[in-house]
């Protein structure tokens, strides 16, 4: 059995990467063993009745560097190909010429800009390929905005080359539209929460939908109702998604709930997941690179995945190991991350050093989909705890 992993991109603290990328496989219980690719693919086999693992590293044009380590069963390893990175990468800079603007989001081809002037802005690291350019004013605070100074653009399918320039976004013509607005009750909030949100806009195919943010906001109590904007019917495509997304951190916790939808309106309310306890996090002591272990228990509202990762403080080096429940069998679980020393290829520096302080942080998630959320009813929900070690 064969598990394809289709790699075109992966972006680690917003920076482009290079190409320097690792990757590996386990089968089972066994040993790890680098993976090359044929072009922008990664195939190996899983005999394993328990399942498998594989592990990548990826270094940004920053120097930063992401190690990740995913444990699956067999049959989620080899169902289907798996896209690592749905949304490609580019190198283009596109322009676009705005007017009548305040404040506002401008995107294409998954690249978004904060924008607080009239004129030409130059739009970075877009791939290749049709997609939609898409502008939002917020005039104002951004997610209490009122519909007689929000406005909204989508000017479609445009394929500019590089220095090319995409179109004119001019808030203020006939052809801007009114955003819908309605109120959505954020459940589930506790005292103390400071609370953050966002909207993203796809376009585009299911598989290679692609996000254009639109606004995002803060408040201290999200129990209460609060604003939420999006595209009215006339302006929308059948495949055109909204995705809300709330956040609520608390200390050491933080809670996530996010909620796909076609239709403006269709969400009233969103509520927040239990917290995960405090797990134990011990040292194992590795001699090339700094390697943790965490032993902790999700609650069984979040059946899809586990995970725990940790950084350095200056988070340039940074692992994440992951999990499905069903490949451990339940939400109480001993993770540990891999000793890699003796993998070909592998470098200790991509991980924080032995000696070296990290911050770390463990939980689980709930979703309905994998990859993007590019469907109707599509729905996430996570919870974190996070300490230092």
């Amino acid at each position: 059995m064969v598990l394809t992993e289709v790699q075109p991109s992966l972006t680690i603290r917003a920076a482009p990467l290079t190409p320097n990328r690792w990757f590996a496989a386990q089968d089972g219980s066994g040993a790890w063993v680098q993976v090359n690719p044929s072009g922008a693919v990664y195939r190996f086999t899983i005999s394993s009745a328990t399942g498998g693992a594989y592990a990548s590293a990826v270094r940004s044009a920053s120097g930063a560097t992401l190690v990740t380590v995913n444990l699956l069963t067999r049959s989620e390893l080899t169902t289907a190909p798996i896209v690592a990175c749905p949304v490609p990468a580019g190198n283009k800079t596109i322009s676009a010429t705005i007017a009548a603007v305040d404040e506002a989001f401008v995107s294409f081809g998954g690249s978004s800009v904060d924008v607080s002037a009239n004129g030409v802005v130059p739009i970075p690291n877009v791939p290749n390929g049709t997609y939609d350019l898409i502008g939002w004013r917020f005039n104002g605070g951004r997610g209490i905005n009122t519909a007689t100074s929000t406005r909204a653009v989508i000017i479609r399918d445009v394929a500019p080359g590089d220095g090319e320039s995409a179109g004119i976004i001019d808030f203020g013509a006939g052809d801007a539209v009114i955003p819908i607005e309605w109120s959505v009750v954020f459940g589930g909030a506790r005292s103390g929460d400071a609370f953050t949100g966002s909207m993203t806009y796809y376009t585009g195919a299911r598989d290679r939908c692609i996000p254009a943010l639109l606004y995002n906001f803060s408040n201290t109590t999200p129990s209460v109702p609060g604003g939420a904007y999006g595209f009215p019917e006339s302006a929308q495509r059948t495949t055109d998604i909204h995705v809300l997304r709330v956040s609520s951190v608390n200390g050491p916790n933080m809670r996530v709930a996010q909620q796909a939808f076609h239709t403006a309106g269709n969400v009233s309310t969103l509520g927040l997941g239990d917290l995960v306890s405090q797990p134990r996090v011990d040292d194992l002591g590795g001699a090339h690179y700094r390697r943790l272990q965490v032993t902790g228990t999700t609650p069984p509202l979040y059946s899809s995945t586990m995970s725990f990762a940790y950084s350095d403080e200056t988070s340039t080096r940074s692992a994440l190991i992951q999990t499905s429940v069903a490949r451990i069998g339940g939400n109480t679980a001993t993770i540990s991350f891999p000793e890699f020393s003796s993998v070909g290829g592998w470098d200790s520096s991509w991980l924080p050093s032995p000696t070296s302080s990290v911050n770390w942080t463990f939980g689980g998630t709930s979703a309905t989909y994998t990859g993007l959320p590019c469907f109707d009813g599509a729905t996430f929900l996570a919870a974190y705890y996070s300490g230092t070690q």
